[in-house]
């Protein structure tokens, strides 16, 4: 776990680079501007962020899996790695994917982890930064869950209304926050089930409207020379 001066040296740093980028250079404002996709916003914010903490001694690794849990895995004083997940961009009232549920759980359960940090780095104006540095396993009444994707969401405009506040949530001890996410995988069960029989259904109706003697129509299907990547 981070401890509360660590937390606090960090949101200092990464608000005074973010201001500094907004007040000196063009390019990132730019972006801002041209209202570019959330995810090349969120990949230049994550590069340009890790660098800047690498800067300052920051003992920083990256997980092996491609699907990793964090952007990045911060060392504590015992050499202890912590997942975060940077959350960046203009504040929406969205609710972006955060983590695989199955994986937090298994990573808390089995002492691989004490906490998962969300570090937000926020621009509510071309000339403002908002930065808070939060484990998310205190504020998981600010997060849903789809059992679809399986992945925890977070509930962004809440979040940021009430961190923006001042208000902050005591410190959740592991066992109870395991429960809290059991119990999110329960209750979502019973509407995962539902949707999939509508699925079920819509595929009867198409599948009783089948016609074999129907020539190939390729009019929706929209293929390229080359690799969209």
């Amino acid at each position: 776990m981070i401890k509360p001066e660590e937390i606090n040296e960090i949101i200092s740093l990464v608000t005074e680079f973010w201001k500094n980028k907004l007040e000196y250079t063009t390019e990132f404002k730019q972006m801002l501007i041209n209202k570019e996709s959330g995810h090349s916003i969120a990949d230049y914010v994550d590069a340009q962020t890790c660098e800047r903490l690498k800067q300052k001694n920051k003992k920083i690794k990256y997980e092996s899996n491609k699907r990793s849990m964090g952007d990045f895995w911060l060392s504590d004083e015992n050499d202890i790695y912590t997942p975060v997940n940077i959350k960046s961009g203009t504040v929406s009232n969205g609710s972006p994917n955060i983590v695989s549920i199955n994986k937090l759980i298994e990573k808390l359960s089995n002492n691989e982890i004490d906490s998962y940090y969300l570090l937000i780095i926020k621009f509510p104006n071309l000339n403002s930064v908002d930065v808070y540095f939060i484990n998310l396993i205190d504020y998981l009444e600010f997060t849903n869950f789809d059992s679809g994707p399986g992945q925890l969401m977070l509930k962004e405009k809440k979040l940021y209304d009430f961190l923006k506040s001042g208000s902050r949530n005591d410190e959740l001890d592991i066992k109870t926050a395991l429960n809290l996410l059991i119990e999110k995988q329960e209750k979502a069960l019973p509407i995962l089930l539902q949707n999939r029989q509508n699925d079920i259904n819509e595929h009867k109706k198409i599948i009783n409207k089948y016609d074999p003697l129907k020539k190939i129509n390729q009019k929706r299907i929209k293929l390229l020379d080359k690799p969209k990547y």
